[in-house]
């Protein structure tokens, strides 16, 4: 699970290493044990639980009509996710076990490795992998958690605010695409022109 937001000014890294639930009647508490980069305090504490909370889909949960609002009145995408959502409903119910749509930037590389991956999630985690660490900065754990492998990228504030201080690999990736994208225009915009007339 990838948790990594600011918080007044101070980047939070979070890893949630196990979970363990305590099940009553029709409900259950799930407790999480998490790996943090900043000593816990009570506003934190609050931060940490709602991203964990929108991520398991006990916060703002998705159903139905949160994809249909999604597809801004657009009748045939309602049509297939009304479709869509008969063989979802099965499975999980009323709602799926997500809260908001990701964190903004990470879900970018997330979507795009679950787009028809070859061998399903396996190949999707690979694609994910590849890319937080080629483009993230690994981040340090405690000697008792040093096994795992854990990358961050820019966070949407970080993007917006074209802050990559931290990210000197993304901002490699990033003024690459910028370059890609100027000599595309270039390339084009004179063929639009010719075409037009």
């Amino acid at each position: 699970m990838y948790v990594h937001f600011l918080l007044n000014d101070k980047r939070i890294i979070a890893c949630p290493v196990s979970v363990s639930y305590k099940i009553h009647n029709n409900y259950c508490d799930a407790d999480f044990i998490v790996l943090i980069n900043e000593t816990p305090t009570t506003e934190l504490i609050q931060s940490l639980t709602n991203e964990i909370s929108n991520r398991i889909g006990f916060s703002n949960q998705i159903t139905q009509q949160t994809v249909i609002d999604c597809c801004k009145g657009n009748k045939a995408y309602i049509g297939i996710f009304t479709d869509l959502w008969k063989y979802i409903e099965k499975s999980y119910g009323a709602s799926i076990p997500y809260g908001r749509f990701y964190e903004e930037i990470y879900s970018i590389p997330r979507f795009v490795a679950a787009w028809q991956p070859k061998t399903g999630r396996q190949s999707e985690m690979r694609m994910l992998y590849n890319f937080m660490s080629a483009f993230g900065e690994e981040v340090s754990f405690p000697s008792n958690w040093k096994h795992l492998e854990y990358y961050i990228i820019p966070t949407y504030t970080d993007v917006r605010n074209k802050n990559y201080s931290m990210f000197p690999i993304f901002k490699k990736l990033y003024h690459a695409i910028t370059q890609l994208f100027r000599l595309i225009l270039q390339i084009l915009c004179p063929l639009m022109v010719s075409i037009s007339k």
